[in-house]
């Protein structure tokens, strides 16, 4: 068993001193940025942003054709006067003309007749009634460990620190070769969207029956913040990056597919030459018909850069990927390997000697600026948190599972405070309701219920030790049928919706006799959603959710048995648990990582709940959950934080809060 873990990454290091670059820093500049606004206003005149410039293409194309660039801030598409470009050296004009050319004239469709695209020629021109100046490049003293401290005393690195120190970290690994057991591999850098990749090229070969495959190691660059730490951290991970010889699809098959381009500079001279991959995306489009470069894509104005050398078209890509990789002069593109594409002899994955040697390589070139973080630990052996001891040699399983029914009951004691449980069971199968009645008693550890009231009625009752509860069995009958949304196409989708809903929720209120004295929860069997996947809308889980938080209850659902259902004990017990568990009433267990963690500590999780619109509420939306346990306020008090009223509540009350707040709206917009 291994006693310590050894983390890929590295923080700013205190004993290095002030960490400060000089670069080259270029704004667009109230002159540049207002014309390029003014062409993308007149080339896309149904732009919903037409103050916001398109520049990822520009700033791809930039950071692949023009050698010393190292960066691009953010944001500087909408606001000239912030820090556009980070290079070593400054581009010289010659350079940097013809890329913002190029982009500027791709904005325009071919049959666009303008004389505005061309810019480059006002870039060029010496007549001040038609020229537009370049910017100039200013010198400044980047300090690359940049640091605030948040209220909360996280270290947080300066904003343009996530795109910029990846990329820094990136060119300085590339300047190095990897050198292991005879084999020496050559990085290239690789831009993403959250920092930066190293990718070794050209890609390594493995023949396996009579077929080359191709891959590469790839190093992925990210910084982050750790909670409550005084440094944030850059993370080195490394995988492999495999390359497809072929696809196994059709053209109208491919949505989208990464393409790194290894293209020489058409210009001399210059800092990082041959250190980058240009990233663009190859897939079907649909308007044109046909195969194109896809998302900002770069690759079709370089031809326009270079006009020697032959560019891999879409069509001749797709149909040689493996000729294109070897490369076609001094010309190579490779298409990043997915599974959807079909087969790979190469796995996924390194193993643990590459893996270290990589980390080690790595440690050595970030040196002295930047640190490894201490290994992690082993705290103890037993790690996992647990209510009860496992069962084991001397232990009766028995008397474990008494012992575990006797602490449900007394979270449940704790959760209803006084109050009686009332359940509503509306069921579709006798086989549901019986496995549902004998399994409450079990779980909780009450002998058999009694029933009470008329036969008719199937009610039963438990009672004794603080808890009592009513469970009241009927028929599911409409409540369970397929939601009856309208097909009449003149109505929004998402108007019909909320009126099968509200229709759902109106024959809830008369089937529930309302019982406001006690905690109420209801429990439903419904047919599984592939039953209702034949009608769009029909599955009436979420519109039952609704009318039962309406009414102040919780609901929880089980699914109709199939013919050789062998596990409906099995579901049943599970169906309980989850309505113990929205009533509150659990008990987090002890943590059994010994006396470095007080016993007094608190929890709290949080998740993002992202609503779409063809999720069940037709309203896309996101929102923040979280949820705490603080052992302080009792064992198993558990609470939810209530964002429209900026304060914590009961984990019940959290549940009907949000089963209420994402009802779909009858006047919203919605697809037909």
């Amino acid at each position: 068993m291994y006693h310590t873990i050894r983390v890929a990454a590295y923080e700013p290091d205190p004993l290095h001193g002030p960490w400060q670059e000089e670069m080259r820093v270029l704004r667009l500049g109230e002159e540049l940025h207002t014309e390029l606004t003014r062409m993308h206003a007149e080339a896309d005149k149904g732009s919903v942003s037409p103050d916001r410039l398109p520049v990822r293409r520009l700033n791809s194309l930039l950071q692949a054709m023009a050698p010393g660039v190292i960066a691009t801030g953010r944001n500087a598409g909408t606001d000239g006067r912030l820090p556009w470009l980070y290079a070593r050296e400054a581009v010289p004009p010659e350079v940097l003309v013809p890329v913002i050319g190029a982009w500027a004239a791709g904005m325009y469709r071919e049959e666009d007749d303008t004389e505005d695209a061309d810019l480059e020629e006002r870039l060029c021109s010496d007549d001040p009634a038609e020229a537009v100046h370049l910017p100039r490049w200013e010198a400044e003293s980047v300090d690359l460990a940049e640091t605030v401290t948040s209220a909360g005393g996280t270290a947080e690195p300066a904003a343009r620190l996530y795109s910029l120190l990846p990329e820094w970290v990136a060119f300085r690994l590339a300047a190095r070769a990897f050198r292991t057991g005879g084999t020496t591999l050559h990085f290239r850098v690789e831009s993403s969207g959250n920092g930066a990749r190293l990718v070794s090229w050209p890609p390594q070969r493995y023949e396996r029956r009579g077929q080359t495959w191709y891959y590469s190691a790839c190093l992925n660059i990210t910084v982050h913040t750790v909670p409550f730490a005084i440094r944030f951290r850059v993370h080195v991970s490394t995988q492999v990056r495999r390359w497809a010889t072929r696809l196994d699809v059709r053209p109208h098959q491919l949505g989208g597919t990464t393409v790194l381009l290894d293209a020489p500079l058409p210009w001399p001279g210059g800092p990082d030459r041959g250190h980058r991959l240009m990233v663009n995306t190859l897939g079907f489009d649909w308007r044109l018909k046909k195969l194109a470069w896809r998302h900002h894509s770069p690759a079709p104005l370089v031809p326009e850069l270079d006009i020697v050398r032959n560019y891999p078209l879409p069509e001749a890509l797709f149909s040689h990927p493996e000729h294109w990789i070897n490369g076609s002069g001094d010309v190579a593109a490779g298409i990043v390997y997915h599974p959807a594409i079909g087969p790979h002899e190469v796995g996924p994955g390194l193993m643990p000697r590459e893996r270290a040697n990589l980390d080690a390589w790595v440690e050595e070139g970030l040196r002295p600026m930047l640190t490894r973080v201490p290994d992690l630990t082993r705290v103890t052996r037993r790690n996992t948190p647990s209510l009860l001891p496992r069962s084991g040699a001397g232990r009766d399983p028995g008397v474990r599972d008494a012992q575990l029914a006797l602490q449900r009951r007394a979270a449940l004691v704790r959760a209803l405070n006084g109050r009686p449980l009332e359940i509503d069971v509306f069921w579709q199968s006798p086989e549901t309701r019986a496995a549902l009645l004998a399994e409450l008693p079990k779980l909780i550890g009450c002998p058999p219920g009694e029933r009470v009231g008329p036969a008719e009625d199937d009610t039963w009752r438990w009672r004794g030790e603080g808890v009592e509860i009513r469970v009241r069995a009927r028929p599911a009958g409409p409540l369970a049928d397929a939601l009856p949304v309208s097909r009449e196409r003149r109505s929004p989708r998402a108007v019909r919706l909320a009126e099968a809903i509200e229709g759902r929720c109106r024959l809830v209120v008369d089937r529930v006799v309302p019982r406001p004295d006690g905690a109420g929860v209801v429990i439903a069997e419904i047919a599984g959603k592939e039953r209702f996947a034949a009608v769009p809308d029909s599955d009436p889980k979420h519109a039952l959710r609704i009318a039962w938080a309406r009414q102040g209850r919780l609901s929880q659902f089980v699914n109709l048995p199939d013919d050789t259902d062998s596990g409906l004990e099995h579901r049943a017990r599970w169906t309980w648990l989850d309505a113990f568990r929205q009533l509150g009433a659990i008990s987090p267990p002890a943590h059994r990582v010994g006396a470095g963690i007080p016993g007094d500590l608190q929890y709290v999780a949080l998740w993002l709940v992202r609503h779409t619109r063809k999720g069940p509420t037709r309203c896309p939306v996101r929102r923040l959950v979280a949820v705490r346990v603080r052992p302080g306020d009792g064992p198993g008090v558990i609470e939810g934080w209530d964002a429209e009223r900026a304060e914590w509540v009961p984990y019940p009350k959290l549940l009907l809060l949000l089963s209420q707040a994402v009802e779909p709206v009858a006047g919203g917009e919605g697809g037909g």
